[in-house]
């Protein structure tokens, strides 16, 4: 693997090219790309010490495969096309908070280690849900906080298959802090 500066990452997804098989030892902080991103995001392969999206609209797919994250950020994101999570780690909280909103894509989890909480607190899903094969080490909420108006919304199919760890745990999991930093 090679090192990749987070400013380097940054030109290739703003150009739509893969990021495969680099480490990151910095933050990838998308918003500063600005709010929309209209190209497919992938990432393969790679090491990642954090990736920043608060408030971002992925246009395009967005695909991590075979990545280890320390830390990735999600809150009040929106996955038009989708997003795709397959064969990754993620070490630490991983907040989809207020997001979702996967009108033409199917939001996918599958084969996937999640250390951390995984907050699904307040999102709603227009498109498919298939979570499969996980292992949720801190838990989720994605099925917690029923009958609760801030409980996840699926328009359409939530398919959850195989996965290891609570996913009806009700609030926020246990974090000390909000994780959208300046």
């Amino acid at each position: 693997m090679i090192n990749l500066k987070s400013e380097d990452a940054l030109r290739l997804i703003s150009q739509g090219v893969a990021i495969e098989n680099c480490i990151v030892q910095e933050r990838i902080d998308i918003t500063n790309l600005g709010l929309e991103l209209m190209n497919d995001v992938i990432i393969k392969g790679c090491s990642i010490a954090e990736f920043y999206s608060p408030s971002v609209v992925f246009k395009g797919k967005l695909i991590f495969s075979s990545t280890k994250f320390n830390r990735c950020v999600f809150n009040y994101s929106y996955f038009t096309k989708g997003i795709r999570i397959e064969r990754s780690r993620f070490e630490e909280y991983l907040d989809f908070e207020s997001g979702g909103h996967n009108k033409f894509g199917d939001i996918e989890l599958i084969d996937n280690q999640f250390q951390g909480f995984v907050n699904f607190f307040d999102c709603w899903f227009h498109g498919n849900v298939i979570v499969k094969n996980n292992s949720f080490t801190s838990g989720t909420n994605l099925q917690g906080n029923k009958g609760r108006q801030f409980e996840v919304r699926f328009d359409q199919l939530l398919s959850v298959e195989n996965n290891l760890g609570r996913m009806d745990i009700n609030g926020e999991g246990e974090r000390d802090e909000n994780v959208i930093s300046m």
